[in-house]
């Protein structure tokens, strides 16, 4: 396996290391075998996550990006990319979902008994994002329904 010029354009790169700190909240320690299961999960996603895209998908876009550099430059302006800075201390990139999602598909299956397809496993990334939509900002986007002649609220 081999990274490839402009995969950085498409997906985040975040070392296994770095994401299990994220996560967990400490270094992977070799003698406990739940960190290691994970190390191994973590580095499955990475590599998902780079090569789920097509030799020529990343080559277009990278083409693309270049391409418009090179115009923005001739009126004198550095293009709408920026250098993202350090990993942020927390999840961004939903890595404990796809940890999730990984481990789903290697439940019993319709099809196999060995694993279940990876559409079949969607329904953990529906669970959190069903999750999300009540209950990120829950104080500023709940609406409450007032009865005004008895003053309750439903």
């Amino acid at each position: 396996m081999e990274a490839r010029h402009g995969d950085m354009l498409l997906s985040p790169f975040v070392c296994h290391e770095c994401i299990f700190f994220i996560l967990v909240g400490h270094p992977p320690n070799v003698k406990f075998h739940s960190d290691n299961l994970l190390v191994s999960v973590l580095k499955r996603a990475i590599s998902d996550g780079l090569w789920s895209r097509a030799r020529s998908t990343v080559r277009q876009n990278m083409n693309r990006v270049i391409a418009n550099l090179k115009i923005l430059k001739a009126y004198g302006l550095k293009g709408p990319y920026y250098d993202p800075g350090p990993t942020p201390e927390f999840d961004v990139c939903g890595w404990e979902c796809a940890v999730w999602m990984l481990l789903d598909t290697l439940g019993k299956g319709t099809y196999f008994e060995c694993h279940k397809q990876f559409d079949t496993s969607r329904h953990v990334k529906e669970t959190i994002a069903n999750f999300e939509k009540v209950s990120f900002n829950l104080p500023e986007t709940r609406l409450t329904l007032v009865d005004e002649e008895k003053g309750k609220s439903q």
